[in-house]
């Protein structure tokens, strides 16, 4: 019987706790939201808005830093980084996972 009580209150608690983190994750995440848009009224208002096609094109990618070690390829692209993301996790899930 006293099990049951403790298990009831600590649901209530749960429920409540939950739904305290999602007000306060929802009240952060507008602040957050807000002042990136501030920032970037900013930058957009000191910044020309022309962007060209070479500037478009440029935004899909990201270069590396000089002597990183990447063969002299200073442009990785979005597909080289998602293969390498899918490495390392998976790399990783190796390690995690029980040894049998």
């Amino acid at each position: 019987r006293k099990a049951e009580i403790f298990e009831d209150a600590l649901a209530r608690v749960s429920a409540a706790l939950a739904s305290a983190a999602r007000a306060s994750r929802d009240e952060l995440k507008s602040k957050r939201l807000a002042a990136a848009r501030k920032q970037k009224a900013k930058t957009s208002t000191k910044k020309s808005k022309k962007v060209s096609a070479k500037g478009a094109t440029q935004a899909k990618t990201r270069t590396t830093p000089a002597g990183s070690g990447t063969g002299g390829k200073g442009r990785v692209t979005q597909r080289r980084v998602g293969e390498t993301r899918v490495t390392n996790a998976r790399s990783q899930a190796k390690r995690d996972s029980p040894r049998r």
